[in-house]
């Protein structure tokens, strides 16, 4: 452990290739995907603490919170036990603490290798290392997520927990992720749709990466501008469950939000479709980010992070 005391985990996007470093702030980590509009930032404040180096991260540990990154250099082949082994590390630094978010980020996330999808092995790894940690309450433990592709080969995990109280939500038009049928591959991703962490201040809400699904199916296939109406509707659901105002409308909370677009043709687009979904506010503010999505036939994904 070293004696120093971040405050902030700042990712930055539009990076040339993955790095993470110490800046005067705290942790930074850098990620190679295109940034269309918006700041390409997003920061966590994190309470002080010590700083703890692990194979491939950067961690910032303290009696009421862990957060951080770890990185593994990663091919198809290796993916699944690459992700086991940063869910591993994960969930042993963080203890009795509870996780309230990961961000995944997965190198060609959607390339087929002798049969499997890339995104298949990452959620084989994730689940393995929940499934022997938290045994046969796995399904009660699952953290709001989102996994996206990255440029180059390097897998990226970012998370935060920590021991204030957390409730898991799921939106009530779809299947929870955890639940999925065999087609989306051998195990389901592990995520619920959202976490809701209680602060003294007020609540934090975080929603995982939310797309155009009802059910287990995608809607809209090649349509990107219904893909972004269906997408606000389940973001609604999802904030109605939490008791939460609509993050769209005028008594919204403070939040970071970042649009995942799989074409940067697509910008405009959606911009507009989020417009006239009444997100104009929203469309103004938000990080718009050029990534593969989870699954090939979904071009749009929207994720929100409260503050």
């Amino acid at each position: 452990m070293a004696d120093l005391s971040p405050t902030l985990l700042t990712v930055q996007f539009g990076a040339m290739q993955v790095r993470g470093q110490i800046d005067a702030t705290g942790l930074l980590l850098e990620l190679p995907l295109p940034v269309l509009a918006g700041s390409g930032r997003e920061v966590h404040l994190v309470p002080s603490g010590s700083l703890a180096r692990c194979d491939g991260g950067l961690l910032l540990c303290g009696p009421q919170v862990t957060a951080g990154f770890l990185t593994r250099s990663t091919a198809p082949a290796t993916l699944e036990e690459d992700a086991k082994s940063i869910f591993n590390e994960i969930l042993a630094r963080v203890g009795d603490q509870t996780l309230y978010r990961v961000w995944n980020y997965v190198p060609q996330i959607n390339t087929t290798t002798d049969i499997l999808e890339n995104y298949h092995r990452f959620n084989l790894g994730r689940w393995r290392a929940y499934a022997e940690t938290f045994g046969a309450t796995v399904d009660q433990r699952m953290p709001a997520a989102s996994a996206v592709g990255v440029q180059g080969s390097t897998l990226v995990t970012v998370f935060l927990a920590g021991t204030d109280p957390v409730e898991y939500f799921e939106n009530p038009e779809q299947t929870p992720a955890y639940r999925y049928p065999e087609c989306y591959g051998p195990k389901s991703p592990s995520f619920s749709r959202a976490s809701l962490r209680s602060r003294p201040e007020g609540s934090q809400a975080f929603l995982s990466g939310t797309s155009s699904i009802k059910g287990h199916e995608t809607i809209g296939t090649g349509q990107v501008d219904l893909q972004t109406e269906i997408t606000c509707d389940n973001i609604r659901l999802v904030f109605a469950a939490m008791g939460k105002p609509d993050p769209f409308g005028p008594d919204a909370e403070p939040a970071q939000a970042k649009v995942y677009l799989r074409k940067q043709s697509d910008l405009d687009s959606v911009r507009s479709a989020l417009a006239k979904c009444g997100a104009t506010d929203f469309a103004q503010r938000a990080t718009y980010l050029q990534s593969d999505i989870c699954r090939p036939d979904l071009d749009v994904e929207i994720e929100i992070t409260g503050i």
